[in-house]
């Protein structure tokens, strides 16, 4: 257990690397290269992550001869860190999904604990890293929606298909008829309609990006997937890097590849429709989607004369970025989690470069920091109290 010393600024600590398989192999893969231990080069390395998440705690590795668990030195009566912070590393699309409230979270929890591990909602904001970034969000419209039907009849014979009542004029209810469609077709007439697609798709030159990652997906879903068909459903977004966004409850997504930085609630709980191989729940994510969501919530970073902060409409968590500064990190009531994930600078004195990770106690500090030459971000409560 590591010691908490009550005078310690701060502590380095490791996160954990989640290898899933839709992960850049390590090699590539800047969430392998920001942890820092030897991998398999060819290994999917998905996910960084850095807090006390029980599917994956961070450990205290420093100063001197500290080491634990990161949640050793959270005081009980502080409760429990209330975000988690995680770099992203994406070679091929995840699955297809949203996140419940906090409300439905318990209920979930309560009802499927082995499939929605804790009793948490999963608010998140991230920030692109690389200029490759996309990803499925929202709806598109009524209109755009009803052209796909029209170009591409693999699409309509899913949502289409007889029995099913005639899709109606009101955008919202259209959206949640289409989506509701294809995501009970039956497996059989999807793997029909996927192969179809993809046939066609090999025989033509690809004309859309839409079209160029449902080829990308079939080495992995050659049976087909009710995923497959939501590109046309889906707005289609990139996220610049540098650009960043927030995702609420409610809004079905999906990250299609890129890099990014990604902060959350302290939250595992993940409801999925489509291209994984991982449990599905269609009908809940069909009974909570949001059939209102348009486009990307982008956030808007405010600069200051310390760092670019962003502050999404949640209590567990704001991020800051660093680049190019010096200063000090004052004292504040709650935790906080820092990565520089680029570049070398010094916290406290203490040269430091990409991949080091470290955690400010409540009330501790000022903790000064160099970072003329290094990116960081650093991940904490925003109403604090000092």
């Amino acid at each position: 257990m590591a010691k908490d010393s009550q005078t310690q600024a701060f502590y380095q600590i490791q996160g954990v690397i989640q290898p899933y398989d839709w992960g850049l192999p390590a090699k590539e893969s800047l969430a392998a290269a920001l942890h820092g231990e030897a991998q398999d080069p060819e290994s999917p390395c998905a996910e960084l992550w850095l807090g006390v998440h029980p599917k994956g705690e961070a450990n205290v590795v420093g100063p001197g001869d500290c080491r634990g668990k990161l949640s050793s030195l959270i005081p009980a009566e502080q409760g429990s860190l209330p975000f988690l912070l995680k770099v992203l590393s994406i070679n091929r699309a995840l699955s297809i999904q949203l996140h419940p409230s906090l409300q439905e979270a318990y209920r979930l929890h309560t009802k499927d604990p082995l499939h929605y591990p804790d009793c948490n909602h999963k608010p998140e904001m991230a920030v692109a890293l690389t200029d490759d970034t996309y990803l499925l969000y929202g709806f598109r419209t009524k209109e755009v929606i009803e052209g796909y039907l029209q170009d591409y009849p693999e699409f309509a014979a899913c949502v289409l298909r007889e029995g099913l009542a005639a899709l109606p004029e009101d955008e919202e209810a259209f959206r949640c008829a289409v989506y509701t469609a294809l995501l009970q077709c039956p497996a059989a007439l999807l793997k029909e309609q996927c192969t179809a697609l993809y046939a066609r798709l090999r025989a033509t030159a690809t004309s859309t990006k839409e079209e160029a990652y449902i080829l990308s997906l079939q080495q992995y879903f050659p049976e087909g997937d009710n995923g497959i068909f939501t590109f046309f459903i889906h707005n289609l977004v990139h996220l610049p890097k540098g650009e960043a966004l927030f995702i609420g409850p409610h809004i079905p997504h999906a990250y299609l590849q890129g890099q990014l930085i990604e902060c959350m609630a302290n939250s595992d709980n993940v409801i999925r429709a489509g291209l994984s191989s991982k449990f599905k729940d269609v009908d809940e994510l069909l009974s909570l989607t949001d059939y209102t969501s348009g486009g990307p919530d982008y956030l808007q970073g405010i600069q200051d004369e310390t760092c670019l902060r962003y502050a999404p409409p949640v209590e567990e968590f704001e991020l800051c970025c660093y680049e190019g500064q010096k200063g000090t990190i004052q004292p504040r009531g709650t935790h906080a989690l820092g990565l520089v994930y680029e570049g070398s600078g010094s916290i406290q004195g203490e040269t430091v470069t990409a991949g080091f990770a470290f955690f400010i106690p409540a009330h501790r500090g000022p903790v000064s920091y160099d970072c003329t030459g290094a990116r960081m971000v650093i991940a904490q409560a925003p109403h604090a109290e000092s």
